[in-house]
């Protein structure tokens, strides 16, 4: 067995393992699901052909170097290889990174990298057949310097996307990212310095590897209906830093259960959702915003503490003005009690409580101090 064909095998394995794995995995939504089963399948495909390539051209396969259309088909096999690998990124970015609706920002910069791409794909695709003769002549001109670019670009906006992705969903360990970063740029180098080294797909299935390891990580810690932070998430932060001085708010919603009672319960998953949704706009930027039980959720603040009356306030105000919006429509949008401890470590806790049952305690308290001013309640019980 030679070089090139166990980095195939080992290539196509990798591939086919993430297309099983993916396949299997019930949590990914169905495009999510698609999209990388498409990624995957194109690495696959893409090994399949480089391989075939390397072989039909080194005559590993007896009579093939006899047959007229030999040249053709080395043609288009390294040809699928350039058109194709430029394109991933995209493909790989707007099936798992791109989840939500788009900024015009966001719009108007993929629409100029399409266009480029666009370009960039005819350049290669005039300028192989020229040298169809002799195709390593390739390698030395100027197109495939806009190739190496155009993959880079291509590169870069996957990391770009990946980066949004992680900042909505409150995941802090960025330097994953870097450190794929660093991967891809060591196996880009590596593949220009060495052309004759044939790794190129080996590489990409390697970092398809790491990017779905780290959306399946960051997946895990999300709650599907409100996309904050879940509970298992909320324990394991609380544990890594509770010998670190943090401030935890927790919040209920008032009687939920006569919202669901009364409305059903997709309007209940609406108030869910909406709640969610100012938690992260007040709070988002200061702090981590968690969904810790059915209509509980809690927010950590590692800094600006002075500035919590403020968000507190401008939370109430978000929810103030959807419930004049909820009562135009005819309908009730709840209350939320919130209750706020610091975790202090130059103070010692004689009680010996934990600080979510502490924050628990003062929030139970505003909710017993809110029922005198929540009339509407009466309505729906």
């Amino acid at each position: 067995m030679n070089y090139n064909t166990s980095i195939f095998i080992i290539t196509f394995f990798v591939a086919l393992l993430l297309i099983t794995i993916v396949g299997s995995n019930k949590n990914f939504s169905t495009k999510v699901r698609k999209g990388l089963i498409v990624t995957f399948s194109i690495v696959l495909a893409g090994a399949v052909c480089e391989w075939l390539y390397l072989s039909i051209e080194s005559g590993s396969f007896e009579g093939t170097s006899e047959l007229k259309f030999v040249n053709l088909l080395l043609f288009l096999l390294q040809l699928i290889k350039f058109i194709v690998i430029p394109v991933l990124p995209l493909i790989c970015s707007k099936a798992i990174f791109e989840q939500t609706e788009p900024t015009k920002t966001d719009l108007y910069l993929f629409k100029i990298l399409e266009k480029y791409i666009k370009i960039e794909e005819s350049l290669v695709i005039i300028c192989f057949i020229y040298f169809f003769k002799n195709q390593k002549d390739f390698y030395g001109t100027i197109v495939y310097k806009i190739y190496i670019v155009s993959f880079l670009i291509s590169v870069t906006y996957l990391f770009y996307s990946a980066y949004k992705f992680s900042k909505m969903y409150q995941t802090k360990n960025k330097l994953e990212l870097v450190v794929i970063i660093a991967f891809v740029s060591l196996g880009i180098i590596l593949q220009i310095k060495y052309p004759d080294i044939k790794t190129g797909w080996l590489m990409i299935a390697i970092i398809a590897t790491f990017i779905y390891i780290y959306y399946n990580e960051t997946v895990q810690c999300i709650d599907g209906l409100t996309k904050l932070l879940n509970h298992q998430s909320f324990n394991n932060y609380l544990e890594k830093i509770k010998k670190k001085e943090f401030l935890l708010i927790t919040f209920d919603i008032n009687n939920f259960k006569g919202i669901n009672d009364s409305y059903g319960h997709c309007y209940g998953d609406e108030v869910l959702v909406k709640v969610g949704k100012f938690l992260q706009e007040v709070y988002g930027e200061y702090g981590r915003c968690y969904r810790i039980g059915g209509d509980e959720f809690a927010v950590m603040l590692e800094h600006d503490f002075k500035k919590v009356d403020k968000l507190n306030s401008l939370f109430v105000k978000k929810l103030e003005k959807e419930r004049e919006i909820a009562q135009k429509q005819e309908n009730d949008f709840p209350f939320v009690s919130y209750g706020m401890e610091k975790n202090d470590t130059k103070v010692q806790n004689k009680e010996n409580i934990n600080i979510r049952e502490r924050a628990d305690k003062k929030m139970y308290t505003h909710k017993k101090s809110q029922k005198s001013q929540t009339p509407w309640i009466m309505r729906i019980k």
